[in-house]
């Protein structure tokens, strides 16, 4: 159970993330307000640092919430950018 799951009890379909513990320059948080309403907010995590980063993220899940995000995340990776950067294997038999 995730400390603030803990200390809020109306997490009905939230999943709750508390960091504690950060160190200055670990990630940014910058929230963008317009006209009194929330624009977007950007989180930025230094490269070296997602690993542990979302780590920690699934930390708060439950084991079937972490089973489901490594499905659908297994699932993305087959079809995601990575697979359109990867080299077309069958131009390599060209002669």
């Amino acid at each position: 159970m995730s400390t603030l799951e803990s200390t809020d009890p109306t997490t009905d379909e939230w999943v709750d993330i508390r960091m504690t513990d950060l160190e200055e320059g670990e990630w940014e948080l910058d929230a963008v307000v317009v006209d009194g309403r929330m624009e977007h907010v950007d989180l930025r995590v230094r490269e070296d640092l997602v690993a542990s980063f979302v780590e920690c993220l699934a930390d708060d899940l439950s084991r079937n919430q972490r089973a489901a995000l490594l499905d659908r995340l297994s699932e993305a990776g087959a079809d995601g950018p990575d697979a359109a950067a990867a080299p077309d294997t069958a131009d390599a038999t060209e002669d």
